[in-house]
């Protein structure tokens, strides 16, 4: 257990000379906490939070936050929204501490506080029944979630109790996130919307940096047929047109990440039992994702005729026989030749990173360094 820890009031108190008064310690999973605040005072302090977290209530981050760094306490006090009336943002019976309604509120600052204070992102006590990462604040915080990593958030176990959990490949944090990116960059969005897939690309790479395993999903059995969604498919599946070019930047580093974590670029996407089970370059390009289609080339995904071929039959209007071709074919009359010129320049970008740019010549006699030659390409043929 850590030593117990004492917030800056106490710490002030015995700075000033002030006679010391007998402290009372709350357990959590992190180890003891001094309570700063007792009797009528500690019961206005719950108050005052109940006004600041109930629905329609005039919270702020500043005011929150000084209670917190007061009395940590208040905030792991187990009971504390029901005694005071505060369920605030939820009706369920499951909310028991204030940190629960602060996390369900999005209160950042004083969330990041706690953390510093020495709760833990897992003590699922303080999160009432799930951990941190069992909600959403974290998402579109990438320092907070940054934070709670520092803070020992484990980013591979289910977010709610075992008892509660169906399919617990799917609690996990980064499925979570991952499955929350793919539902928003399917539609239009905002100026504000995208600022939020942006922070949740950084967040779920963050979850990568820091020891996120990669696990599919596990699968569903709707009237005796299994499919799933695995992360590449269900990334490129279907993006809004207008935001191609920008998610083809913003989520190339997060897919390269879960490609080197053991996600696969070629797994037939499974979505609606009955439909056609396709490769997600075959997939991307049946929904119209372009971009989504070119930025799966370009990271690797297989496009050899043989491999595409069984995708390609089962959906054949003009009888192609290569990926050029079916694409072109398969496209809105308005948009063929531009997607077919698309795939071409992604097919053509994938094969110039895969041949050396340079060679290097023997060392002169002398010992000077080697000289870096350019290599003569051939021709390619697509």
């Amino acid at each position: 257990m850590t030593e117990p820890h004492f917030p800056e009031a106490i710490a002030n108190a015995d700075a000033s000379g002030q006679a010391p008064q007998p402290l009372q310690f709350m357990a959590h999973k992190g180890g003891l906490m001094a309570m700063v605040l007792t009797g009528d005072e500690r019961r206005k302090a719950h108050q005052r939070i109940a006004a600041m977290l109930s629905k329609g209530g005039d919270m702020t981050g500043e005011q929150l936050l000084s209670l917190a760094r007061l009395d940590p306490t208040l905030f792991l006090e187990p009971g504390a929204p029901r005694d005071f009336g505060g369920w605030g943002r939820s009706e369920s019976g499951s909310i028991k501490t204030w940190l629960t309604v602060a996390t369900v509120a999005h209160a950042t600052q004083t969330i990041a506080h706690l953390f510093d204070a020495g709760v833990r992102p897992d003590d699922e006590e303080a999160f009432s029944g799930r951990t941190f990462f069992g909600y959403s604040v974290w998402m579109t915080s990438p320092e907070l979630t940054a934070q709670a990593l520092r803070a020992g958030a484990n980013p591979n176990i289910t977010t709610r109790k075992a008892h509660l959990v169906v399919r617990p490949n799917d609690r996990i944090p980064l499925r979570r996130i991952v499955n929350e990116i793919a539902r928003m960059i399917q539609y239009r969005m905002s100026d504000n919307s995208m600022s939020r897939v942006a922070w949740m690309i950084e967040s779920a790479q963050q979850l990568l940096d820091n020891g996120a395993a990669y696990r599919d999903p596990c699968p569903t059995i709707v009237d005796g047929d299994r499919f799933h969604r695995n992360a590449i498919s269900a990334l490129t599946s279907v993006w809004n047109i207008q935001h191609g070019p920008w998610l083809r930047t913003q989520l190339r580093p997060l897919m390269q990440k879960l490609v080197d974590k053991g996600a696969s670029l070629n797994d037939s996407f499974a979505g609606i039992p009955g439909e056609p089970s396709d490769p997600p370059l075959i997939h991307a390009l049946r929904s119209g994702n372009i971009h989504g289609a070119c930025l799966l080339i370009e990271l690797g995904a297989n496009t050899d005729d043989a491999f595409l071929a069984q995708a390609i039959d089962s959906n054949n209007p003009a009888g192609a026989m290569n990926l050029l071709d079916w694409t072109q074919a398969i496209a809105e009359q308005d948009k063929a030749d531009s997607n077919r010129a698309k795939l071409l320049e992604a097919l053509l970008k994938r094969r110039l990173q895969m041949s050396p740019a340079t060679v290097q010549e023997p060392a002169p006699e002398t010992g000077s360094a080697p000289q870096q030659v350019p290599t003569r390409r051939r021709a390619m043929r697509v």
